[in-house]
């Protein structure tokens, strides 16, 4: 009858949709091929590739949530690391410098002590000092100025890989005397304060497995810096 919704072909098969109830349907709209097959198993097939699809897109994405996971633990895992290290490493730095009452034509000579100030032992500690006098100009302006950011850089980029008996706890303090250069001698400028000194302290340290620096500048003029306790410049001061 034209009534019927369904009607069927001559081998006896249901309609398609394209052609049901005379309406021709959209090409997006075609069954996939296996819901036209005559029999119920052959059809639950469909089924059955339907689900697998959707698990396998279920599947791919909870492994981008799981990448997205791991990649944010790693990343709290890395800070927390570093609120470690920057809480527990060692911190080796002067405390107090000074310099003997300098003697023209003799070496000028330097005393200091320094600490670690961490919660961690600073392991293969390695010191190394630099000295000179500049006349023409105080607390490392003009002309010594350059010397001054030079040898600190050259002092933040030490990389020592060999072990070093040297090595000071948390809170120790070490007291180091008679630092003197042959090559930097004292003259009447220097006594008259005409002649800033300069000095640089370097240490190089291990904590944590990595290397650390720290480099400062202190200077001293006659008649207008206690030479018990040198004044820190105000560049070339620098710590890693």
């Amino acid at each position: 009858m034209g009534s019927e919704e369904n009607k069927e072909t001559a081998d006896g098969h249901e309609q398609t949709d394209e052609t049901k109830n005379g309406e021709k349907k959209p090409v997006w709209w075609e069954r996939p091929w296996w819901f036209k097959e005559p029999l119920p198993i052959d059809r639950f097939t469909g089924w059955i590739v339907i689900w697998t699809y959707l698990l396998f897109v279920a599947t791919v994405g909870l492994g981008i949530v799981a990448y997205m996971q791991w990649r944010e633990l790693r990343d709290t895992d890395k800070t927390l690391r570093d609120t470690l290290v920057s809480t527990q490493r060692a911190w080796v730095a002067p405390s107090d410098v000074a310099i003997a009452s300098p003697v023209a034509g003799q070496p000028v000579s330097f005393s200091l002590k320094f600490q670690n100030t961490g919660r961690e032992p600073a392991l293969d500690l390695y010191s190394h000092f630099v000295a000179f006098g500049d006349t023409t100009d105080t607390n490392g302006a003009d002309g010594a100025h350059q010397r001054i950011v030079d040898e600190m850089n050259s002092c933040l980029r030490i990389d020592r890989d060999e072990t070093t008996a040297g090595v000071i706890f948390p809170n120790q303090i070490i007291y180091q005397e008679g630092i003197s250069f042959s090559h930097f001698l004292a003259t009447d400028d220097t006594l008259k304060g005409h002649e800033t000194v300069f000095l640089l302290t370097c240490f190089t340290y291990r904590s944590f497995g990595i290397i650390r620096h720290s480099a400062n500048y202190y200077f001293y003029r006659g008649g207008k810096t206690k030479p018990e306790t040198l004044s820190i410049c105000d560049t070339g001061n620098n710590a890693d």
